[in-house]
């Protein structure tokens, strides 16, 4: 939880924001970008699961575009790659994402090949079910996907950041850690 108060120092009053730990201490946050930082890692996932899906509609309209298909066309292909890539997203991608982090693989290139193989999946499971036609661009929309879904959320600095609080907590259980013992 943050708060802002002023506080009186040498150079008057200042403004200063605290920021309550998980232990309930407080620490005190001097600069505005230590601020927009904190609020940027508490929502860069869910940032990262809203914006990313936006490249398949993107991409299956230049797709469709460049193959000569009526505006009409593009824009029904559009509502439709939209609908398909949150969905496919909210099925695939988010239980890839929790479990690649759970066995801490947060390297950039499994995000690409996670969202290939996602894609061209969804992308056969809707032409067969749905009967749309299989489109060539489905796993390369899927990499993009999985691409700006990994630059946008970067779990590789969060598994670092949960690293250090691990580290900080209990130094006796990290053997990189020196303790100092009476």
């Amino acid at each position: 939880m943050r708060r802002g108060y002023l506080a009186d120092s040498e150079a008057g009053p200042t403004l200063l924001w605290i920021v309550r730990n998980t232990d309930g201490r407080s620490a005190p946050m001097s600069h505005w970008s230590d601020e927009l930082l904190a609020w940027w890692d508490d929502v860069r996932v869910w940032m990262a699961f809203g914006i990313a899906p936006l490249a398949v509609p993107v991409i299956m309209s230049i797709d469709a575009g460049f193959g000569g298909a009526p505006q009409s066309a593009i824009a029904v292909i559009a509502i439709f790659s939209l609908m398909l890539s949150y969905f496919g997203t909210l099925l695939f991608g988010l239980p890839l994402y929790l479990l690649l982090r759970v066995y801490k693989l947060t390297e950039f290139w499994l995000a690409p090949v996670a969202g290939f193989v996602a894609g061209f999946v969804l992308m056969y499971l809707a032409s067969s079910w749905l009967g749309l036609p299989l489109m060539s661009v489905a796993g390369p929309s899927g990499a993009a996907v999985g691409a700006l879904l990994w630059l946008i959320a970067r779990p590789d600095r969060q598994a670092q950041a949960a690293q250090a609080v691990a580290d900080e907590k209990s130094p006796e259980l990290n053997p990189t850690t020196p303790v100092s013992r009476p």
